[in-house]
């Protein structure tokens, strides 16, 4: 005796999904990311040039230790924000291989910022040792460590605009706009536009991605 089988129940991923990030999310953490690169970027010190003898370095580093760890944690607090949302965009981008790019470009980032961390950590530990070989050589690390960010821009950004073709979940403007800004980050000082406006390129993705 045959019995018909029991029809099976698929899940459908629809804009109301739980298991999707909502626009508020979206918008939330990237517009917290926003908030705390303002905040960062005004509270830190100017860099100190790559070829300032030690002794330079040790008197130019005015930033007290304290303003440092804080500023330090409180980047690290960005790394974890953008990585969440790479990972929440990435979902609302579509199942293509580009939009996995958002994903690691995000982490790539996180990663980045919490290098900078590191290396703002050991040039005040090097200052403090009073050694000018020391501080000298840390300064050059810490003035180097920018490039890590454009491989994550270039991923993020043109990743994105790949993707929102693809799938249409982005404005044919934004998504071109986005492709342009991530091929000009691996293109050296052209880096630091992209790097400039990716809080508020996070921002207005998050808000105008589609959520279908």
């Amino acid at each position: 005796m045959t019995t018909a089988s029991a029809p099976v129940m698929r899940h459908a991923t629809t804009a109301s999904d739980p298991a999707l990030p909502g626009r508020r999310t979206l918008v939330g953490l990237s517009a917290a990311y926003l908030l705390l690169f303002a905040s960062l970027f005004l509270a830190s010190g100017g860099e100190i040039a790559d070829d300032a003898h030690g002794s330079t370095v040790i008197r130019e580093f005015t930033t007290s230790d304290t303003l440092v760890q804080v500023t330090g944690y409180a980047m690290v607090v960005a790394a974890a924000i953008i990585v969440f949302w790479g990972a929440a965009l990435r979902r609302r981008l579509g199942r293509t291989w580009t939009a996995d790019l958002v994903g690691v470009g995000a982490l790539a980032m996180g990663i980045t910022l919490v290098g900078w961390v590191v290396t703002a950590f050991a040039l005040m530990h090097a200052v403090d040792s009073g050694v000018p070989e020391v501080a000298q050589a840390v300064n050059i690390m810490n003035n180097s460590n920018f490039v890590p960010a454009m491989l994550a821009l270039t991923c993020m950004m043109v990743g994105a605009g790949v993707a929102g073709l693809q799938t249409r979940t982005l404005p044919t403007w934004l998504a071109v706009g986005s492709i342009v800004l991530g091929a000009l980050a691996p293109l050296g000082p052209a880096a630091f536009l992209p790097f400039s406006l990716f809080p508020v390129w996070a921002v207005l993705v998050s808000a105008k991605v589609a959520l279908h």
